[in-house]
C-alpha cells in the first residue's frame, strides 16, 4: 500500500501509476483514543509507503494491524482499487496545515466516494451477525406486541433480549466518536464490517444481504417509536404497570438509541446532531467543532485558514456565527437545555435540544439576519413586534392554552422556552400582568417587555386541502438583558422560540397574525 498525493489537477502519480479522479471508497472507524506514543515496544503499524509522516501505532486491544489489513482487503474485493483512509491520507504530524485543509474537505471526500465502510473493530463476525439477527427479531416482535396487539408475544422477554443486544452492539467505540457521527451523517449508506473486516449479513425476505447502516438506523427508529407507544399505553387507567426490570430496559434502550444519534439521524435540522454530539468523544477539545462542522456544510477555524490557530472559545463563536450568517432560522432552531453563557444566549451549544416541532428544516425563507460585526457584537435585524401582540393575534385565531403549549386553531401556535426560563402557568393577551421567570435568579420578565424577531419560515407538513405544503414560521423571543450607558446600547438575551403555521393560500383564521404591524429593527444587539 502506498499513500499517493493529489496534484492541482486531481491527478495521482506514483512510480508507474497515474490516475485522474479515480473511483475510491472511504473508511469510517475510530482510533485516536488508542494511539500509542513514546513506548519502546510499540505495536506494529499499518504498512503504508510514501508518507512523510510516521503511521501511528494503535493499542492492539482496540484493533490489530492484521485485522486492519483484512478491512482494506475487504474494501478492495468490492472492485475499487483506491481507498481514502485517514492515517495514510491526512498528515499525522502535529500542527500540520495540510491536515487542517484535508479535515475541511472531509464532507466532499465522503460524499463523492463510491462506497463507505464502517469498521466496528471490537465486534467479531459471529457475535455481530447474531446481534444483528437478534435486533431484527426483537424489533419485529416488539412491533407485533405493541403496534399490532399480539398478546402471544412475551413483552418482558423481548425487552430483556433487546436490552442486552443493544448494550453489546453500541459498546463498540465507533458509536462514541464524534468524527464517526459526522461521517455517518454524510454517508448513512455505509456498509458494516466486523473486527475481522467481514461484512455482516442482514436477513431480509429469506435472503442474506450486507448490513448497511441505513438499515440499522431505520430499525432503531422503529424500535424507539414502538417503545414510545408502549410507554404511552401505561398511562391508561386500565393498563397494568410494567415490572421494574422491563421499565428499566425500555428506558435504557431508548437512551442508547438517542445517545448514538440514531433516532433523529435523518432529521433535516442539523442542530439535532449537534445536541447529540455531547454524548460523543473527541481527543482534542477543538474537535468538538471540527468533528461536526461539515454536517452544516461549514469550514471554519484552522480548516478554513491553515495559517491560524484560533482558541476553543474563538472557534465556538466563529462556528455559531457562521451558522447564523448562513441562516438566522437555523442558527436559532433549537432550545437551550441549560442556562447559556452570559452574553452568548444567541449561540447554540452542545447543551441544546431540538423539539419535534423544529425537526424539519427545508426550503428556508429567511426574513432576518444575525451577524457578528467588526467589534465582535452579535447584531440582528428584521421585523419585530411585542410578544403580547403576537399572543393576541393567536388568541383571535383560536383557543389559547398554557404558555408551554399555546395552540391557535389551524395555526399550531407554540411558545418554546429555553431551559433556564420558567413559563407562567397560563396567560391571556387581555391580562398583560403575566410574566415569565428566569429560573436561576427568579427574575420576572413582563410579557410586554418581550420582543419577537420574525426569523422567517420553513416548509411544514403537506396540506391536502390546499394541495401545497404549509409553512412553519419562527420568531426569536428577546428580552432586554442590560443597558450599557457607555455605549448607549441595549443588549437582548434570547428566551426561546415562538412558532406558528400558515398556508401558502391565506385562510380566514390566519388574518390576525398576518395583519400584525411588524416594525423593522436593524440594530438589535444580542447577548
Amino acid at each position: 500500500m502506498a499513500s499517493i498525493p493529489r496534484d492541482d489537477c486531481n491527478t495521482y502519480k506514483y512510480k508507474d501509476i497515474t490516475a485522474k479522479e479515480p473511483e475510491y471508497s472511504t473508511l469510517s472507524y475510530t482510533w485516536g483514543r488508542w494511539r500509542v506514543k513514546d513506548r519502546p515496544e510499540a505495536p506494529p503499524v499499518l504498512p503504508i509507503k510514501n508518507t512523510p509522516w510516521e503511521i501511528p501505532a494503535v493499542e492492539e486491544t482496540h484493533f490489530t494491524t492484521e485485522n486492519f489489513q483484512k478491512v482494506i482487503q475487504s474494501i478492495h474485493r468490492t472492485g475499487v482499487d483506491w481507498a481514502w483512509i485517514d492515517v495514510g491520507c491526512i498528515d499525522q504530524r502535529r500542527g500540520s496545515t495540510q491536515a487542517a485543509v484535508e479535515i475541511g474537505r472531509q464532507a466532499s471526500i465522503f460524499k463523492q466516494a463510491k462506497s463507505t465502510f464502517v469498521w466496528l473493530s471490537r465486534l467479531d463476525s459471529i457475535q455481530l451477525a447474531q446481534a444483528i439477527d437478534d435486533i431484527l427479531e426483537c424489533g419485529g416482535q416488539l412491533y407485533d406486541r405493541v403496534d399490532i396487539g399480539n398478546e402471544d408475544v412475551d413483552f418482558d422477554d423481548v425487552m430483556d433480549k433487546l436490552h442486552k443486544v443493544s448494550e453489546y452492539l453500541f459498546s463498540d467505540p465507533w458509536f462514541s466518536s464524534l468524527w464517526t457521527l459526522q461521517e455517518i451523517v454524510l454517508r448513512n449508506d455505509a456498509i458494516v464490517l466486523s473486527t475481522e473486516g467481514e461484512s455482516v449479513p442482514w436477513k431480509v425476505a429469506r435472503q442474506d444481504q450486507r448490513t448497511y447502516m441505513t438499515m440499522l438506523i431505520n430499525h432503531c427508529q422503529n424500535v424507539y417509536t414502538s417503545l414510545e407507544k408502549a410507554l404511552e399505553k401505561t398511562k391508561s387507567v386500565y393498563s397494568q404497570p410494567y415490572p421494574d426490570k422491563t421499565m428499566n430496559a425500555i428506558r435504557r434502550v431508548q437512551q442508547l438509541i438517542l445517545q448514538v444519534g440514531f433516532y433523529y439521524l435523518f432529521s433535516t435540522n442539523p442542530n439535532v446532531l449537534f445536541g447529540t454530539a455531547r454524548y460523543r468523544t473527541t481527543k482534542r477539545r477543538e474537535d468538538r467543532v471540527y468533528g461536526i462542522m461539515q454536517i452544516y456544510g461549514l469550514c471554519v477555524g484552522k480548516s478554513a485558514r491553515p495559517e491560524e490557530n484560533p482558541s476553543m472559545e474563538e472557534l465556538v463563536i466563529e462556528f455559531a456565527a457562521a451558522i447564523n450568517h448562513n441562516s438566522a432560522i437555523l442558527g436559532q432552531f433549537f432550545i437551550h437545555v441549560s442556562q447559556p453563557k452570559p452574553g452568548y444566549t444567541w449561540r447554540i451549544t452542545e447543551a441544546s435540544t431540538v423539539p419535534r416541532s423544529l425537526m424539519i428544516y427545508r426550503d428556508p425563507n429567511s426574513m432576518a439576519t444575525i451577524n457578528i460585526d467588526s467589534n465582535g457584537n452579535c447584531i440582528a435585524a428584521g421585523k419585530c413586534c411585542q410578544l403580547p401582540i403576537l399572543l393576541s393575534a393567536a388568541e383571535k385565531s383560536g383557543e389559547i392554552t398554557p404558555l408551554q403549549a399555546v395552540k391557535g386553531w389551524g395555526l399550531d401556535f407554540k411558545v418554546l422556552l429555553d431551559g433556564h426560563i420558567n413559563g407562567a402557568a397560563s396567560f391571556s393577551a387581555a391580562h398583560q400582568e403575566h410574566y415569565i421567570v428566569r429560573r436561576s435568579s427568579a427574575t420576572e420578565i413582563d410579557l410586554k417587555d418581550v420582543l419577537v424577531l420574525w426569523l422567517g419560515n420553513v416548509q411544514a407538513e403537506f396540506s391536502f386541502g390546499s394541495n401545497s405544503h404549509l409553512r412553519r414560521n419562527a420568531g426569536l423571543l428577546l428580552s432586554v438583558q442590560n443597558y450599557n450607558t457607555d455605549e448607549c446600547v441595549l443588549r437582548y438575551e434570547r428566551l426561546g422560540i415562538a412558532i406558528w403555521r400558515t398556508g401558502e393560500k391565506p385562510k380566514p383564521f390566519e388574518e390576525p397574525v398576518r395583519s400584525i404591524p411588524w416594525e423593522w429593527h436593524d440594530q438589535l444587539v444580542l447577548g
